[in-house]
């Protein structure tokens, strides 16, 4: 299934969520700032595919063209993780996003997008859920243009042992670092995000606002937001709950 609309001015769901961009989860807000200096560095507007992006917030406000992948909804385990995407979900992305040029099902393990098609693939919190973790860095680096870059966020493995009944594994950063270096010659790991009671408060707020009682979180982001931005985080694997890498093909 594929959504084809216009882009246009930012949407007033948009507007609002960008507004709120302090107290969103930190790691989405680091990942949006990445996506929009990638954007600046370009001429051109960049095509950006996000892999299992329907309900987060990265790519609103980033000079590009979005397509968003995901697996359809279709097991009971992916119904109680809010995983995978439904024609209601869809929905909702035509009528609040303006940058999101088409939604399609895809699985990344054998994609059906073209070789050199995408400027950028972002994938975040997705590698952990794949069983076939190496044809999807395979397939990634395949439809990327030549130039084009891959930006992902995972699980620090180095130090958040507990796993999600979904996921697969958590990466150590020599084994993330290892795994992208099998299909990009040009790879980036460092450790991100503070781990903190901050940090453990303020997952629980979920985008949209539907239940107000979140936003009794929001300041928690705030904090662990500022926790986060000492340089020498990204060399803590004892302290960071998240691995960001960056690989250009």
């Amino acid at each position: 299934m594929k959504l084809d609309y216009k882009a246009d001015a930012p949407t007033i769901q948009e507007s609002l969520h960008l507004r709120l961009k302090p107290f969103w989860l930190p790691i989405y807000s680091l990942v949006q700032s990445e996506l929009v200096a990638i954007a600046h560095a370009q001429d051109m507007p960049l095509l950006i595919v996000d892999v299992g992006g329907r309900l987060s917030p990265y790519t609103m406000g980033v000079q590009a063209r979005v397509w968003i992948t995901d697996l359809p909804r279709t097991t009971e385990l992916q119904e109680e993780l809010n995983l995978g995407a439904t024609p209601e979900i869809i929905q909702k992305i035509s009528q609040t996003r303006s940058n999101v040029e088409r939604v399609v099902f895809d699985d990344m393990t054998h994609s059906a997008l073209p070789s050199d098609f995408a400027d950028c693939v972002v994938a975040v919190e997705v590698l952990e859920h794949v069983e076939e973790d190496k044809l999807f860095v395979r397939e990634v680096q395949r439809i990327l243009k030549p130039g084009g870059i891959f930006l992902m966020t995972t699980p620090n493995g180095d130090h958040i042992f507990k796993m999600s009944l979904d996921h697969k594994r958590h990466y150590t950063y020599r084994q993330l670092k290892q795994l992208l270096e099998t299909s990009f010659e040009s790879v980036t790991v460092q450790y991100a995000i503070r781990d903190s009671l901050f940090r453990t408060l303020g997952l629980h707020v979920a985008w949209p606002l539907t239940n107000s009682w979140r936003v009794l979180f929001m300041p928690f982001n705030l904090i662990n937001m500022f926790q986060s931005r000492h340089e020498h985080l990204q060399y803590s694997p004892q302290k960071t709950c998240y691995l960001v890498a960056k690989a250009t093909k």
